[in-house]
């Protein structure tokens, strides 16, 4: 299932990401999840 992105700034920043070259794409992808896989280690070692 697809959750509908509600919060307006990150569809604009998705709408810019989709209109760079894929090798910057995936290079943006590869720091989202770095981010995430970072926060979620963060939420972790908190409880």
């Amino acid at each position: 299932m697809v959750k509908k992105v509600n919060n307006p700034a990150l569809i604009n920043r998705f709408q810019e990401i989709d209109q760079l070259q894929e090798i910057k794409q995936n290079h943006v992808i590869a720091l989202m999840a770095a981010f995430i896989k970072q926060y979620k280690f963060e939420e972790l070692v908190k409880t």
